[in-house]
C-alpha cells in the first residue's frame, strides 16, 4: 500500500471564549461553542457528541460572550381572551426553537438564524466593546457589560431584540454579569476592584463589594455568579475564588485556589457546587457542607429572641473538594448541565479543543477531549491532476501532490537488485536480462487480496518529487469561508460563504511554470442571483465528476444545480433548483425560512458516474435525485419552463430515503457500485442503500445492525469512505483517530473480536507462542517427563473476546496516523491522507502559564 501522508497542511483552530447550553426547557439539548475567528459551533451531546453545524464568523467578529434563550411565559395576557388560548399560546412557546445571541468586542450583540447560519438581526451597544452577557432566568431580558462601564438592558421578549435602558455609569469596563434567582437585581464584576449589586427596577448600584489590590494595581473581576441561595461568587485576576452574602454584602469566605487569573466559574442549580478555572488550568470544585457547632460555640440567644428557641447545632461552609487539570493552556469557558442523560462538565480556552467529563462523577472519572479538527472534510482532491485543495478561515491553498520513490525488489537465482525508480528498471538492461527467469516481483503496493495483518505499514518511500504549493486565494471579505470545491479536471474551484458563491477559473501561469492562476467568472454570481437566491451563500459545493456540473446547498436549503458548459460565452444557467429540504412538493413553494419543515443541508454527494446527487439536512431527511433525466431533459429543451414556473420533475426527484433513528454524518456513493449510498450515522452505524432498487443491499439489511461492537464504540464518528480501485469490494471508513477496511465480500465476523491491527498481531503471536507450549508438554508426556509447563496466557486462548480467529476477522482498524483530516485513493492502492498532528497545533500558540516553585 502506498500511502502519501501530507502533514503540509498547517489548518490551526482557533481558541475558544465563550460556552453555552440550551436552556432546560429546550429540546433537545445543545452546546454554542463561540471561537476567537468568529465561528460558532453547535454541538449535540445525544449520540456522543456530535457536530450537527457551524455557524461561520469573520474579521473583527471575536465571541466573547454566549446565551442561548427559550421563553416560556407570555409576557402579556392581556391580549388572550380566553384561558384556552392562554394554553395554546404557552404550547406554542415550548415548541419554538431556542435562540442564540452573541457578543463581542466588535460592539454589536447578533442574533443568528440556526438555519441559514446567517445574522438573523443585530443591534449595537451604543457603550463600545461587550465583554460579558446573561439573560435573566424567564428569559425575557438581556443584560450585556460595556467597555464604558454601563450594564445595558435590551427586550428578547416575543421574538424581539431592542434597547431598553442604560444604568448608571461607573468606573473600569464591566467584564462580568449575572442575574439573582429572583431577576430583581444583577451582579457584575469590574476592571476596579469591584463587585456591584443593581437594582433592575432603578438601574443603580444599591451595593458595592471590594477585592483586594496587588501593589495598587486594580484587580479584575473575571467571573460572577449568584446561586440559588442568593449567595455572590466572584473569581478575580489575583486566582481567588470568593463567597458574599447576597442580602448584606459581605465576604463570607476566599480561597487562594488558583495560582493566577480565575476567568470563569460555573454553578450547579441548587447552588451547593461550584466549579472554577483560569489561567493556571486548574479545574476546582467547591462543595457547600453541614459542620456541627460545639458547644462552647453556640452563643446563647439574646433578650429579643424567642424563648425556647435553641441555638444552632450546626453551620454550612464552603470547601474546595477536588481539583483537576484537563488542559495544557488558559481555560476560558465553562458550561454545565447536571440532567442526565448529558449530565457534562465542558471547558475550553487556549488549547483549542472542548473537554467534555461527567460533572455528578467529578473527579473520580475519565475526561473526553473532542476533536478540534472539523468534522466536515475541508479538502478535496483532483486525481488525475493529482492536486489537493483546503480551505482555510479565509484562505485556500492549492497543492499539487509529490511522486515517490518505487522500490522494486528482483529475485532471480542470486541476483538481486533493489532501490530503482520504475522507469529506471523499465530503461536498464536488467530488464531484458532477467525477465524471462525472474522468480518474484514485489512492489510496495499490496496485492489485492493481502489483508492488514500482512501489510508492511513501517516502510517509508523516497520523493522523486516533493509536493508543490502552486496556488493561494485569499479572499477580500469579512466572512469566513463555509464551502469549497475543486473539480476533477483541475479547470474550476468554487468557493462560498454565508452570502454569495464564487467560482474560479484555473489555469497554469505562463510567468511561473508548475504554478496556477485563477481568473474570476464575474458573470457567474449575477447570472444564479434570482429573488430566491438573492443574498444566500451555500453550506456545501460539489463538481459532477465530468466537471460539467456544480451543485450548491444553499444556505436558505434549496439546492441548484448550475451548467458550466457555456462558460465561453459567460453563461451559467441553473438547470434545476430542488426545494425537498424546505418542505416543498412538486407545486409548493409557501414555506419561508422560519418553518418547522426547513432544516440546514449538512451533507452532499454525487455518484461517479454522475446519474444520482444525494443531500440531507439536520432533520435527517436524506434525498435522492436523478441527474441522468435532467441530462434528458436539457437535451430536450424541457427545463427552460420549469425554471419560469418552479415546477419540479417527478423523474428527477427520485426517491427519501427511510429516517433512522439517530444523526447521520455522511453521505457517500460507492466509486465501483455507482447506484449504492452509504449513509454513516451518529452511532457509527452504516448502511448500504441501492438508490436504483429503494432498498437496502443484501449485505446491509444482513450484517448492518450486527456491526463489531468495539467498532460502534469508537467515540470518533466516521468523517468519510475511501475506495481503492485495486479492491473495489472494500471500503475503508475513517475517522479523525483511525481508518477501518471493511470487506463487503464477507459477513461482519466475530462481534467482539479484536479490530486492532497491532493488538491483534500481539495476540496472534501470543497464540502461536501457547500453541508451541501446548505441543512440547504432549511430546514430554508421551517420553514420560512431567516436568510443570507454565500456562498460556488468558488473551492466547480467547478468553473475554480477546482471541480471534482469521476467518472471524472482517472489520481491520488501524491507529497508526495522527488526526486525520482527509482520506482518499488516487490510484489503485495509492492512498492520500492528511493529518494534522495536535503538536503542530499546539507549537502556534502562546506559552502556557508556568510558576516557578522553590526547589524546581
Amino acid at each position: 500500500m502506498e500511502v502519501h501522508r501530507c502533514r503540509f497542511v498547517k489548518y490551526q483552530p482557533a481558541s475558544i471564549n465563550a460556552l453555552s447550553y440550551t436552556p432546560r426547557t429546550a429540546k433537545p439539548t445543545l452546546l454554542a461553542c463561540g471561537r476567537a475567528n468568529g465561528n460558532i459551533e453547535i454541538w449535540n451531546p445525544q449520540w456522543e457528541w456530535n457536530l450537527d453545524k457551524t455557524i461561520p464568523g469573520g474579521a473583527n467578529m471575536s465571541v466573547e460572550a454566549l446565551v442561548f434563550t427559550h421563553q416560556t411565559i407570555l409576557t402579556d395576557e392581556d391580549d388572550y381572551d380566553t384561558e384556552e388560548e392562554k394554553v395554546e399560546a404557552r404550547k406554542n412557546l415550548l415548541a419554538a426553537p431556542p435562540r442564540l445571541f452573541s457578543a463581542g468586542l466588535n460592539a454589536y450583540i447578533m442574533e443568528w438564524n440556526l438555519h441559514t447560519l446567517q445574522a438573523q438581526r443585530s443591534v449595537d451597544s451604543h457603550g463600545g466593546a461587550i465583554w460579558c452577557m446573561a439573560a435573566n432566568h424567564v428569559n425575557t431580558v438581556l443584560a450585556i457589560g460595556c467597555e464604558d462601564g454601563c450594564v445595558r438592558l435590551f427586550d428578547i421578549a416575543d421574538g424581539e431584540l431592542s434597547f431598553i435602558r442604560s444604568f448608571d455609569k461607573q468606573k473600569g469596563r464591566i467584564l462580568s454579569v449575572a442575574w439573582s434567582p429572583d431577576d430583581k437585581y444583577i451582579v457584575t464584576g469590574s476592571s476596579d476592584s469591584s463587585i456591584r449589586k443593581w437594582d433592575v427596577t432603578q438601574g443603580r448600584s444599591i451595593a458595592r463589594m471590594t477585592v483586594e489590590k496587588l501593589r495598587r494595581e486594580d484587580t479584575l473581576v473575571w467571573a460572577v455568579s449568584v446561586l440559588a441561595s442568593g449567595t455572590i461568587v466572584s473569581g478575580d485576576s489575583l486566582g481567588h475564588v470568593k463567597f458574599w452574602d447576597g442580602k448584606l454584602g459581605t465576604m463570607l469566605q476566599t480561597f487562594p485556589a488558583h495560582g493566577a487569573d480565575v476567568l470563569c466559574l460555573v454553578a450547579s442549580r441548587d447552588g451547593r457546587t461550584v466549579f472554577t478555572s483560569g489561567v493556571d488550568r486548574k479545574l476546582n470544585q467547591f462543595h457547600l457542607v453541614e459542620t456541627s457547632i460545639s458547644s462552647k460555640k453556640r452563643k446563647a440567644p439574646s433578650n429579643n429572641s424567642s424563648a425556647g428557641v435553641p441555638a444552632p447545632t450546626s453551620t454550612t461552609k464552603w470547601i474546595l473538594a477536588h481539583n483537576r487539570r484537563f488542559h495544557s493552556h488558559d481555560v476560558r469557558a465553562l458550561a454545565l448541565e447536571e440532567d442526565r442523560p448529558v449530565n457534562a462538565l465542558v471547558s475550553g480556552g487556549i488549547d483549542v479543543s472542548l473537554v467534555v467529563c461527567p460533572a455528578q462523577e467529578f473527579p473520580d472519572t475519565t475526561q473526553r477531549r473532542l476533536s478540534c479538527l472539523p468534522q466536515k472534510p475541508v479538502v478535496s482532491v483532483s486525481k488525475t491532476k493529482r492536486l489537493m485543495l483546503c480551505r482555510f478561515t479565509n484562505v485556500v491553498k492549492v497543492w499539487r501532490l509529490g511522486k515517490g520513490r518505487l522500490r522494486v525488489l528482483l529475485v532471480a537465482e542470486k541476483f538481486v537488485i533493489s532501490c530503482l525508480t520504475l522507469t529506471q528498471w523499465r530503461s536498464s538492461h536488467y530488464c531484458q536480462l532477467i525477465s524471462s527467469n525472474i522468480d518474484l516481483l514485489r512492489f510496495p503496493a499490496s496485492a489485492p487480496t493481502q489483508p492488514y495483518l500482512d501489510m508492511d505499514i513501517g516502510a517509508h518511500l523516497d520523493l522523486v518529487e516533493p509536493q508543490q504549493a502552486v496556488l493561494e486565494m485569499t479572499m477580500k471579505d469579512d466572512r469566513n469561508i463555509t464551502a469549497s470545491a475543486l473539480s476533477e479536471n483541475g479547470m474550476w474551484i468554487a468557493v462560498a460563504e454565508v452570502e454569495e458563491t464564487k467560482l474560479f477559473k484555473v489555469e497554469d501561469d505562463p510567468n511561473y511554470p508548475g504554478r496556477l492562476i485563477v481568473r474570476k467568472q464575474k458573470q457567474f454570481a449575477s447570472s444564479i442571483v434570482t429573488p430566491s437566491t438573492r443574498g444566500f451563500g451555500a453550506h456545501y459545493l460539489l463538481f459532477t465528476p465530468d466537471s460539467s456540473k456544480l451543485v450548491i446547498a444553499m444556505t436558505n436549503s434549496q439546492v441548484l444545480v448550475v451548467d458550466l458548459s457555456g462558460w465561453q460565452e459567460q453563461r451559467y444557467e441553473i438547470l434545476r433548483r430542488f426545494g425537498q429540504h424546505r418542505g416543498m412538493g412538486e407545486n409548493d413553494e409557501r414555506n419561508d425560512d422560519g418553518d418547522e419543515q426547513v432544516s440546514t443541508i449538512v451533507s452532499m454527494t454525487i455518484s461517479a458516474d454522475g446519474q444520482w446527487l444525494s443531500t440531507g439536512d439536520l432533520l435527517n431527511r436524506i434525498h435522492v435525485f436523478n441527474l441522468d433525466a435532467l441530462q434528458v431533459r436539457i437535451y430536450l429543451g424541457l427545463y427552460v419552463s420549469d425554471i419560469v414556473y418552479g415546477r419540479h420533475c417527478k423523474d428527477e426527484y427520485h426517491t427519501t430515503l427511510p429516517n433512522f433513528a439517530p444523526t447521520h454524518t455522511t453521505l457517500t456513493f460507492h466509486s465501483y457500485h455507482p447506484s449504492t449510498l452509504i449513509v454513516s450515522l451518529a452511532s457509527n452505524e452504516f448502511y448500504l442503500y441501492d438508490v436504483e432498487l429503494c432498498r437496502l443491499t443484501d449485505w446491509s439489511r444482513k450484517y448492518s445492525e450486527k456491526l463489531p461492537i468495539k467498532f460502534l464504540q469508537f467515540k470518533d464518528k466516521i468523517m468519510g469512505f475511501g475506495f481503492n480501485p485495486a479492491r473495489p469490494n472494500t471500503i475503508v471508513a475513517w475517522g479523525v483517530s483511525y481508518l477501518c477496511l471493511i470487506d463487503l465480500a464477507k459477513g461482519v465476523g466475530d462481534r467482539d473480536a479484536v479490530l486492532n491491527v497491532a493488538k491483534r498481531k500481539r495476540v496472534e503471536e501470543d497464540k502461536a507462542e501457547a500453541h508451541k507450549k501446548v505441543e512440547r508438554r504432549r511430546r514430554y508426556e508421551k517420553l514420560g517427563i512431567t516436568t510443570p509447563m507454565p500456562e498460556p496466557p488468558r488473551s492466547a486462548l480467547g478468553e473475554e473476546g480477546e482471541g480471534v480467529e482469521d476467518d472471524g476477522v472482517n472489520f481491520q482498524v488501524l491507529h497508526k496516523f495522527q488526526p486525520l483530516m482527509f482520506l482518499d485513493f488516487v490510484g489503485p492502492d495509492s492512498m492520500v491522507v492528511v493529518e494534522r498532528p495536535m503538536f503542530g497545533i499546539l507549537e502556534k500558540l502562546p506559552p502556557s502559564f508556568y510558576k516557578a516553585k522553590y526547589g524546581t
